[in-house]
């Protein structure tokens, strides 16, 4: 699940982008009561304003929604999350699909 996670560029130690998984439905979890919780308004908000990409992982759906600073509404990514914080560093690629599968076995 974490193979490419480990080769993300960085340029410097403060966080350029913060990944937040939602819980997975009820019905993957075996009928056990998971609520998947959003982030809230306000926690996106103080991180938009510090500079920082959000993403938001959504399992079920196989997106990942990505709110960037000063964004009012997320771009919603279902084939592949490209990130390139630095232009001096090569783009940091994720396809989806390949890690959707990853992850859900």
């Amino acid at each position: 699940m974490s193979r490419g996670l480990n080769r993300i560029p960085t340029s410097s130690l403060a966080p350029l982008r913060l990944p937040h998984t939602l819980s997975p439905s009820p019905s993957r979890e075996g009928g056990n009561a998971v609520i998947a919780r959003p982030p809230s308004l306000t926690k996106r908000r103080v991180y938009q304003r510090e500079g920082v990409e959000y993403w938001i992982i959504d399992i079920d759906a196989k997106v990942v929604e990505r709110w960037r600073p000063g964004d009012e509404r997320p771009e919603i990514l279902a084939e592949r999350v490209e990130w390139q914080p630095d232009d001096r560093d090569p783009a940091w690629v994720l396809e989806l699909d390949s890690y959707f599968d990853a992850v859900q076995g």
